[in-house]
């Protein structure tokens, strides 16, 4: 029959300390692995988050320089426009005064 012998008992208990030993050394560096990883994950983040602002910002301001050819074309169509109706308008009362 199974007789209990201590030393076999004795030995396995050990070699399953052993074991679970080196697991749990294992999963204590897998997890600082995740721990420097996530850290690492976080600050990406921060950092996209701080580009996308600026890049929002600089869209704005390229925007706004976009425009200003635009203002100043129609600026200038504006005032020649002026001046050839204001030319015309001063060319027909001075051959209306003249006559």
């Amino acid at each position: 029959m199974n007789e209990f012998n201590a030393e076999v008992a004795y030995a396995r208990m050990e070699q399953n300390i052993k074991s679970n030993q080196h697991r749990i050394d294992e999963l204590e560096k897998q997890s600082t692995v995740t721990q420097k990883i996530l850290i690492t994950l976080e600050r990406i983040v921060t950092e996209m988050r701080e580009m996308k602002s600026a890049i929002t910002d600089t869209s704005d301001r390229i925007k706004v320089f976009e425009n200003k050819p635009r203002i100043t074309v129609d600026l200038i169509k504006a005032t020649a426009v002026s001046a050839i109706v204001s030319g015309l308008v001063t060319a027909y009362i001075v051959t209306i005064i003249t006559k």
